[in-house]
């Protein structure tokens, strides 16, 4: 069933519709090594780009890595302005995978990522609450 969500810019979308998914992941390893032992192990390259920034005006340490399906975007859940996902302080790290095969391949893609032993736990984000939705829709406009 398809859950339908009205958000304040006036547009409704549904979540089985959205081509991304968010991975949480716990580690006790710093933003820029954990990248730099992503992109070793699946060579790839993740580059620091400009924060992710919430409709709150709150800005948190983004990296992105793009290949020809897929765009990964590996976001710090705490910053000096508090949480990207409040209910979720426990969680270092969010990756935010856009992609339209996003459903067929996060199985695969969380099973490798466990291999690292830098991540110490990997989780599928619930989308389903809005609240999660809306802080993963960038608001990229110059800092």
């Amino acid at each position: 069933m398809k859950k339908q969500i009205k958000n304040q810019y006036s547009f409704d979308y549904f979540v089985d519709d959205l081509e991304f998914g968010v991975l949480g992941i716990n580690t006790h390893t710093k933003g820029y090594k954990l990248c730099w032992k992503v992109n070793k192990f699946f060579k790839w390259d993740f580059k620091k780009i400009h924060d992710h920034n919430t409709e709150d005006k709150s800005f948190f340490p983004r990296y992105r890595y793009t290949d020809e399906e897929s765009e990964y975007d590996l976001m710090v859940n705490q910053s000096s302005s508090g949480y990207l996902i409040p209910a979720k302080k426990n969680v270092n790290y969010f990756l935010k995978v856009t992609s339209p095969f996003w459903k067929n391949t996060k199985n695969e893609l969380m099973q490798k990522l466990s291999k690292l032993p830098e991540i110490l736990l990997i989780f599928e984000l619930d989308l389903m609450k809005k609240n999660h939705i809306e802080r993963f829709i960038s608001n990229d406009k110059k800092n």
